[in-house]
C-alpha cells in the first residue's frame, strides 16, 4: 500500500514539472534607436552601433542577460514610456524626468550646424530666416525653428540632408557631432554618397554639448534593478570602458563632455 501510494506522489509530481510551462527567463531589455551609427540591422538580422556596444558592456558588467531592439526612435521612445521595454540610451531631457530615471551618463556628443558653401553663415546668429534641414524624430528642430527662427525641414536620415544641401535645396543641416564623423570617415562603408560630396560643406558650427545617459522607463517591471544598473555605469565611467565603444563608431574624442553647460 506504501508503495503504490508513493508511486502515485512520484507520478503526480512528474506530470505537474512537465505540464507546468516553464518560467521565462529574466533579462532587461534596451530600445536602441535605428539610425547609425547608434544602432542598425544588417540583412542577416545582426544587431551593431555604439548603442548596441554600450549595452553589451552593461550587460556583460552587470551579469544580467540584456536583449537589444533597434527600432525607429518613435516607436522606441513609445515602448520605453509605456513600458514595454526597459531601458532607453538618449539625451538627458529635464522635461522627462517623470516618465525615465536617468541612471548615469556614458559620455557625450556635439549638436554640429554643417552650412552649404553657397551660403555665408558663419555664426549662429546667421540662421533667421534660413532653411535648415534635420533628422525626423529630432527635438532639436522645435528647439531651432524657435530660438533662431529658422525653417525647419524633417527627413528619415543624414544621407537626404547631404543629398538635398548639394543640391541647393536648404542652407544648412544638424547633425550629432558622432553621425558626421561616421560619414565623413566612412570607416564602415554605410555612406551611400558621391565621392565630391564634402567639398558642398561651408562652415561647421557647434551648436551645444549633449549629455548621453542609459535610463529607465517607471513603469517598467524591473524598475527594482535601477539601483544596480546604476552601479555598473559608475564601474564602467570609473574604468572608462564608454570610451572605446564611442571612438570605434565616429566619436574622435571619446565621447569627452568638455564644453557640457
Amino acid at each position: 500500500m506504501l508503495k503504490r501510494t508513493t508511486s502515485c506522489i512520484l507520478i503526480a509530481a512528474l506530470f505537474w514539472f512537465i505540464s507546468t510551462p516553464a518560467k521565462a527567463e529574466e533579462k532587461l531589455t534596451v530600445a536602441v534607436i535605428d539610425l547609425f551609427p547608434f544602432g542598425k540591422i544588417d540583412r542577416s538580422g545582426l544587431q551593431s552601433g555604439l548603442y548596441v556596444d554600450i549595452a553589451s558592456a552593461l550587460e556583460e558588467e552587470l551579469q544580467f542577460p540584456i536583449k537589444k531592439h533597434v527600432l525607429p526612435f518613435k516607436r522606441a521612445f513609445r515602448n520605453i514610456l509605456a513600458g514595454k521595454m526597459d531601458l532607453f540610451i538618449s539625451f538627458k531631457r529635464d522635461d522627462l524626468a517623470s516618465k525615465l530615471k536617468y541612471l548615469g551618463s556614458i559620455g557625450c556628443t556635439k549638436m554640429l550646424m554643417v552650412s552649404s558653401k553657397r551660403t555665408s553663415i558663419l555664426s549662429l546668429s546667421d540662421l533667421t530666416g534660413k532653411r535648415v534641414g534635420f533628422v525626423q524624430g529630432a527635438s532639436t528642430g522645435p528647439i531651432y525653428e524657435k530660438k533662431f527662427k529658422v525653417l525647419p525641414l524633417y527627413f528619415p536620415s543624414t544621407t537626404p540632408l547631404i543629398n538635398l544641401l548639394m543640391l541647393n535645396r536648404f542652407d544648412a543641416f544638424m547633425v550629432n557631432s558622432i553621425v558626421f564623423n561616421s560619414y565623413h570617415h566612412n570607416k564602415y562603408g554605410n555612406v551611400k554618397l558621391s565621392a565630391n560630396w564634402r567639398d558642398y560643406l561651408g562652415s561647421v558650427l557647434t551648436t551645444r554639448v549633449h549629455d548621453i545617459h542609459i535610463s529607465i522607463s517607471r513603469k517598467s517591471k524591473n524598475f527594482k534593478r535601477a539601483g544596480d544598473i546604476e552601479k555598473a555605469i559608475s564601474a564602467l565611467q570609473r574604468t572608462n570602458k564608454f570610451k572605446e565603444p564611442f571612438r570605434r563608431w565616429g566619436s574622435m574624442d571619446g565621447g569627452s563632455c568638455e564644453g557640457l553647460s
